[in-house]
């Protein structure tokens, strides 16, 4: 009994320590709390706890052990400070290799706002939450040598194996705990997301499984679940009228916004359009897909049934136009025999052969080549976000989302800010490597990016930043991703080509950038734009205070007001540069792409909910956005609203299939929006949103005018396993040179050279 006196209160400080750091983290940044996951994070605070004692019990002198303790403290504050302030910052917890990779740049480029986020009351104040139990304890030092008291016993080695077998208990009964529910083991084993782990469980069990992960170096060899296909079918695509598409427009980003399901679901779930919407069939004028073995025709047609025909406008009759067959579109796929490279592989890139044989490849469509021959301006906008659109606030953004393809229900994950979002937009997969991502591609071959395509098209490539050279390590990455003249950014010649105003100015690199390239045809060109960076306050933002004027009478608070006007730099900019495209006359030649790299996370919840006009109750709808797909050629024509679920890995397998590319649809996570693949906007976090529903925080809700009964049985289940799949190809394709495996040194235009010709192709070569 004396024994246990002398060294019960050790025992009990460390676990006690870590759930403390526990505490202020989740209660200062999620806010909820659940009875079995606060047991699982107290009975893991209490293991880790025991093991740090254990490790102190090494040190036998006072003077050692209290310097140890000191210092132990410190450094297990130091994670859960910086976790907590990435996440005041990123409204997200981020990994170890997404604090590593961006920690240097944002310290260069960002170190006034965050001096500024760190010695605010509120940075200040978690400060002195996280050092208190360092002058607790240092208070206790001073009480124990006032009374003469003994600072330590020395540890036996009976003591220390009751440390061990303690701290093991402990450790098995949280892990028993944490196996035995399913929906926190699905979010710790089977759906692991860094971000997702610290919400449910705490920060203890996401190191830990980060760690393992880093010290694998993410080779561990996953398996896919081979997943039943469900018949295909086509996604809602729908012609609207000029006044439809405003007003499906000006109500698209709002609607069902509570749980993260945007408007424009059709009514039954099916997947096709609503009932009484036509279908709409649009092509590029005059030009012929040889792949597809279908003619493109100039005018976009409609039938009452819904089935989209093809007219020759030249065509007539007594009876009026006369229609053309159906035509009958091949699939997006190359010549590649999966099953015959998975027999002669081994590994994860066996395991994603023998996957990639299991898929149906999606079909070509009305809209493949649409876009053929066309220049391509693609933009990764910082901090966009489609809610901020007004048509008179911002016309010519406006104009873009309902003159162009106008998407009513677009997600944009977030997972490693800029750079994550960067990496959805150009490689077509999530950042599973966190902010790490960009740099494990840069030495692939990278023949699958809308650069590396067009470059061998023969066009002009370039791209541009208006941001420091080498944040990111940017000039690492970026030139390996298929651009043929490199990529410029401030350090390496913009500030100089920037000659009038700030040189982080959007409006600045847009029209000092395009007389550079514009006479480059075709050219292939990318921007990231800086000017709608945080933070948003009319005095420690160049940009809001800028265009302040244009904000000060809105209906918002001054934070959002501050996010618009610093944003109104990119409404600017699409004014000169489609104004600057008509002037030179290819404006209809031109395709214009813009996408957020991610939401606003510079505004406060309380801020991003006034934003959106609905509180932001999860990621999904937090990552809700606008994707602008705009060319003067679509203005006239009508509208084609895509009101499909839509994310941005979307976006390159849609630009493929646009600029009738040739390539195979089952070696992208994403879709072709037009084609028939299913369609499911996933994120990290394993949440999703289809036609039927949304699933996210581990619950699925039917989207408005479903109900429970058109949910097909086991759909949940093998949806759930679908985005697995997918989630599981994005991280071996980031972390394999699996296009490598797949290529070689060969492009994939490479392997149509010994594709046999079709029979009826042969048969016109006869006849010639």
């Amino acid at each position: 009994m004396d024994l246990f006196e002398k060294y019960r209160m050790r025992w009990f400080f460390f676990p006690l320590l870590l759930f403390y750091y526990e505490m202020v983290l989740h209660f200062s940044t999620v806010r909820r709390l659940s009875l079995l996951p606060l047991l699982i994070t107290l009975l893991f605070s209490a293991a880790y706890g025991l093991a740090l004692e254990l490790l102190r019990s090494v040190f036998l002198s006072e003077r050692a052990v209290r310097r140890v303790t000191t210092a132990m403290i410190l450094l297990t504050a130091l994670p859960y400070l910086v976790l907590f302030f990435m996440h005041r910052e990123f409204k997200m917890y981020y990994d170890l290799n997404t604090i590593f990779f961006g920690a240097g740049g944002a310290l260069s480029e960002f170190i006034g706002e965050i001096a500024s986020m760190i010695f605010s009351a509120d940075g200040l104040l978690h400060i002195a939450l996280f050092l208190l139990p360092l002058l607790l304890y240092r208070l206790v030092l001073v009480y124990m040598k006032k009374m003469a008291y003994p600072f330590e016993h020395p540890y036996q080695a009976e003591h220390r194996a009751g440390l061990f077998i303690c701290c093991t208990i402990l450790f098995i009964l949280g892990a028993g705990l944490l196996r035995k529910e399913p929906s926190l083991r699905y979010t710790y084993a089977e759906a692991y997301q860094f971000g997702n782990v610290v919400e449910e469980l705490g920060v203890l069990p996401a190191l830990q499984a980060d760690v393992v992960r880093l010290a694998a170096g993410e080779v561990m060899e996953e398996d896919f679940v081979f997943v039943a296909e469900e018949p295909q079918q086509r996604t809602s695509v729908t012609a609207l009228s000029g006044e439809e598409a405003a007003d499906n427009a000006s109500g698209a980003l709002t609607a069902d916004a509570e749980d993260g399901a945007s408007a424009g679901v059709s009514e039954a779930g099916s997947g096709t359009t609503s009932s009484g919407a036509d279908e709409t069939s649009a092509t590029d004028s005059g030009t012929t897909s040889s792949r597809a073995g279908t003619t493109a025709t100039d005018e976009a047609t409609t039938a009452d049934s819904g089935a989209t025909t093809a007219t020759d406008e030249a065509t007539t009759a007594d009876s009026g136009a006369v229609e053309e067959e159906e035509p009958v579109y091949a699939p997006n796929a190359l010549p590649i025999d999966f099953g015959k490279l998975a027999e002669g592989s081994y590994g994860a890139f066996a395991k994603v052969d023998q996957y990639l044989a299991t898929l149906t490849p999606s079909m070509q469509n009305e809209f493949t080549g649409m876009f053929k021959g066309k220049n391509l301006i693609l933009i990764a906008a910082e901090a966009f976000s489609g809610y901020m659109i007004d048509e008179e606030l911002t016309p010519t953004l406006y104009r873009m989302h309902t003159k162009g393809f106008c998407f009513t229900n677009f997600y944009q994950p977030s997972g490693a800010g800029t750079t994550g979002g960067e990496y959805n937009i150009l490689h077509g997969l999530l950042p599973m490597a966190g902010g790490a991502s960009m740099n494990y591609k840069a030495d692939d071959h990278n023949v699958m990016t809308i650069g590396s395509y067009l470059d061998r098209q023969g066009y002009y490539g370039k791209l541009y930043h208006n941001g420091t050279l080498t944040f990111y390590d940017r000039h690492r990455t970026h030139v390996k991703l298929g651009y043929s003249d490199g990529y410029t950014a401030v350090g390496n010649g913009l500030e100089k080509i920037i000659t009038e105003g700030s040189v982080y100015s959007d409006y600045g690199m847009f029209r000092d950038t395009f007389p550079l390239y514009a006479d480059e045809q075709p050219f292939n060109v990318y921007y990231m734009t800086i000017s709608g960076h945080a933070p948003y306050s009319r005095g420690g933002n160049y940009f809001s205070s800028r265009h302040w004027e244009r904000v000060k009478d809105l209906p918002y608070s001054d934070s959002v007001k501050a996010y618009i006007a610093s944003n109104l730099e990119l409404e600017d900019s699409m004014a000169f540069l489609i104004d600057a495209l008509e002037k030179k006359g290819i404006a209809d030649d031109t395709v214009i792409v813009v996408c957020a790299d991610h939401f606003p996370y510079g505004l406060s919840d309380k801020h991003l909910s006034e934003l959106y006009g609905a509180p932001v109750t999860s990621s999904l709808f937090r990552d809700s956005n606008t994707l602008l797909i705009w060319c003067g050629e679509l203005e006239q024509r009508e509208p084609v609203v895509i009101d499909a679920p839509v994310v941005s890995l979307d976006i390159l397998p849609t630009l493929l299939n646009l600029f009738g590319l040739d390539w195979d649809s089952r070696l992208l996570p994403g879709r072709d929006v037009f084609s028939d693949a299913e369609a499911i906007a996933f994120d990290m976090g394993y949440n999703w949103a289809t036609e039927l529903g949304v699933f996210a925080h581990g619950r699925f809700t039917p989207a408005e005018g479903v109900s429970e009964e058109d949910i097909p049985e086991g759909y949940v289940e093998r949806v759930k396993q679908i985005v697995s799949n997918k989630i599981t190809l994005c991280r071996n394709l980031t972390y394999n040179d699996y296009y490598g495996h797949v290529f070689g040194d060969e492009a994939p235009e490479d392997l149509l050279k010994i594709r046999p010709k079709p029979e009826q192709d042969k048969g016109r070569d006869e006849e010639e």
